[in-house]
């Protein structure tokens, strides 16, 4: 298989291993808001890393929605997603986790808004997967 598909695929799977976890997290209202936020943010990362290396196209390592964005539109690709939703999740690849922030990851997302989230992440795989797969 070529390594470029073969590494493309393992990150789609990841990608929906993380959806898969945020969805479960959310079942939970106990559950941290940070660590649903966080899965639903990797997934949408790593399905557009999945798309870019599908195509052999370097990416920096990077939690940067909007930097894999712009690599994905400079080679050519159309994500046919609300691009200002996808990039606000970057911050919740790194900065939500840790505490010396501002506010504490339950005034960041709530219950109320994990739907939505896991909606566009849904959107993202499922995209990423039609790229690949196609």
């Amino acid at each position: 298989m070529d390594p470029r598909l073969e590494l493309a695929q393992m990150l789609l799977r990841k990608a929906n291993d993380d959806l898969a976890m945020a969805r479960l997290l959310a079942r939970d209202a106990a559950s941290p808001a940070w660590g649903i936020a966080f899965h639903v943010q990797q997934a949408v990362e790593k399905s557009l890393k999945a798309v870019l290396s599908s195509g052999g196209i370097e990416y920096p390592r990077t939690h940067s929605i909007l930097m894999l964005l712009d690599l994905l539109s400079d080679n050519g690709w159309n994500v046919p997603i609300d691009q200002r939703r996808l990039i606000a999740l970057t911050p919740y690849g790194t900065v939500i986790r840790y505490d010396d922030m501002d506010s504490s990851p339950s005034e960041v997302v709530g219950p109320e808004e994990w739907s939505e989230m896991l909606a566009l992440a849904g959107e993202a795989t499922a995209w990423a997967e039609g790229q690949i797969l196609s």
